[in-house]
């Protein structure tokens, strides 16, 4: 038979180009796995992650795109990017955005216009937004208002606000600070170190009008965070064993008579009785505030001295109360009384719902802030006119070891006068005193060395820098004072201002003393002297 040869047939395969091969040390398999298992981070970058350890185990390009659901070129790129940087080649690169509209001159330009003083011509001493964009726009930047605005918030500057400073002229600044601070930090031993300081020019102002007091929210339903702390659970206590409450776990009740920080009217609360305190308005009120605790109004009351007060009008009222308590051992009878004073019996009542008790203290919030209140809180109200009644000055002294103070109240402030103080203190410390005070004029001259030498030589005399007060301790007990005190008190003459002041000193040395936690450790000119034998 005659016919074509037969020829085979070859079939060939296209062969691509291989994948890139992939090898993971441990450390880097390890933060690929929690990357990959996550599920907090970027969703590219818990899939490059599932991409790369997927290439490690050999899959390939069309393997991996399909498990992913991505195309191929995308796993080829991150493969050869990992391939070429390890690590950081899975991460974006910086791209070029958007063209910049104003050149990095032109911003510094707007910047430096807004550091320069305001423009004199116009009779300001200090930029306003407005004027800035006009002088900007007088230099050639043809900026918007809100864009110039942009960049001066960039550059965290704030042309209208000025931040007072002090320099203090003293060549020995840094030494005398040293001094008076070493002697905070490790005073001699046997000595006394004491800060002196007078405050002068403390008004008698009587307001023309009495204060209005704080209202409370509407509908408020949360603790004040002040008198939180000394209900202590009591509320608690009583409901669930009718227990008396103890002098540290007085109830308060909140409701709509107290507002969030601030306590015009509180319901003292027992099993048996229920009290209710005098506002501050009352005359009552104004006793308890100016004698007992020297303080001008509720929002100068520490927690301690808001439970005194009714701790001493509650006494009473706990010792009738705990003779209607019943003990264990109690008949019928007693279960009766006990009910009849609005006590849980604990026994025949125990399966029977009882109704909220009027006055039972409720469940504070979180944070009073976070009240979804009907109405908000008012602060209270304060008239601006005033009668003057004079003024009075204050000659402290203030122990740095224990923080009780001396004082003398006055009319006048002279150098007898703070003589007189000095003998007054000089006989009540034994031993060496070293006095901390301020380059006031009565603080020098040769009186003090006369009054050394009458006391044995036992007072060594260091004075502030000028201008630093600050490391005076007593100026910070002033700042005490004057908040507590001084600040919201309506005083109908000196002698009232002078037993309030009083009854504040009494109840500062009795309760509220203590030392000033003093952290700042100096410049070390001390220690350099020392080493350089200076």
């Amino acid at each position: 038979m005659g016919g074509v040869p037969s020829k085979s047939l070859e079939i060939r395969t296209a062969v691509g180009r291989r994948p890139t091969p992939i090898a993971l040390s441990e450390a880097e398999r390890k933060v690929l796995v929690r990357e990959a298992n996550s599920e907090k981070l970027p969703h590219r970058t818990v899939k490059r992650a599932k991409l790369i350890l997927l290439a490690s185990d050999g899959e390939s390009n069309g393997s991996i795109a399909s498990k992913l659901g991505v195309p191929t070129g995308f796993v080829s790129f991150w493969r050869r990017s990992f391939a070429a940087m390890g690590m950081d080649g899975l991460k974006d690169r910086q791209r070029s955005g958007r063209p910049m509209k104003f050149s990095p001159a032109q911003r510094l330009e707007i910047i430096a216009t807004a550091c320069d003083p305001g423009p004199a011509e116009y009779g300001l001493n200090g930029w306003t937004l407005d004027l800035l964009h006009q002088a900007v726009k007088a230099r050639g930047i043809a900026v918007s208002r809100s864009r110039m605005h942009v960049i001066l918030k960039r550059a965290e500057l704030q042309p209208h606000r000025k931040r007072m400073w002090l320099h203090s002229p003293d060549p020995k600044f840094r030494e005398k600070v040293d001094d008076i601070v070493g002697l905070y930090l490790a005073p001699p031993p046997g000595s006394t170190v004491v800060c002196v300081d007078e405050k002068p020019g403390m008004q008698a102002l009587q307001r023309k009008y009495p204060d209005k007091p704080a209202t409370p929210a509407k509908g408020n339903s949360c603790l004040s965070p002040l008198v939180a702390t000394v209900a202590a659970q009591a509320a608690a206590t009583c409901s669930s064993s009718g227990a008396i409450p103890g002098p540290e776990e007085t109830v308060f009740v909140c409701g709509d008579s107290i507002a969030c920080e601030q306590v015009s009217r509180t319901t003292v609360v027992t099993p048996a009785t229920t009290i209710e305190a005098p506002s501050p308005e009352t005359a009552e009120a104004e006793q308890i505030n100016n004698a007992r605790l020297g303080v001008s109004g509720w929002d100068g009351l520490t927690v301690q001295a808001l439970a005194s007060v009714f701790r001493d009008a509650l006494s009473a009222q706990q010792q009738s109360s705990a003779e209607l308590s019943p003990s264990v051992g109690e008949n019928a009878e007693g279960d009766k009384s006990r009910q009849s004073t609005g006590m849980p019996s604990g026994r025949d009542n125990a399966d029977k719902p009882k109704p909220p008790a009027k006055g039972r203290a409720r469940k504070p919030c979180e944070k009073c802030r976070s009240c979804k209140c009907g109405r908000p809180g008012k602060p209270g109200k304060r008239e601006f006119e005033y009668i003057r009644h004079g003024t009075l000055t204050l000659i402290g002294a203030f122990l740095v070891a224990t923080g009780k103070v001396f004082a003398h109240i006055g009319p006048t402030r002279t150098g007898d006068d703070l003589e007189r103080f000095m003998d007054y203190l000089a006989s009540q410390l034994e031993g060496t005193i070293h006095i901390i005070w301020d380059n006031l004029n009565i603080h020098h001259g040769d009186r003090w060395i006369d009054f050394n030498k009458r006391h044995g030589e036992r007072f060594h005399f260091h004075y502030t820098p000028i201008h630093a007060s600050w490391v005076n301790q007593i100026e910070i007990w002033f700042g005490i004072f004057h908040r507590r005190c001084l600040k919201n008190g309506s005083f109908t003459s000196q002698d009232e201002l002078r037993r309030q002041v009083e009854a504040f000193l009494a109840i500062w040395n009795e309760r509220d003393k203590h030392p000033f936690k003093w952290s700042f450790a100096g410049y070390g000119t001390r220690e350099t002297a020392a080493t350089t034998g200076g």
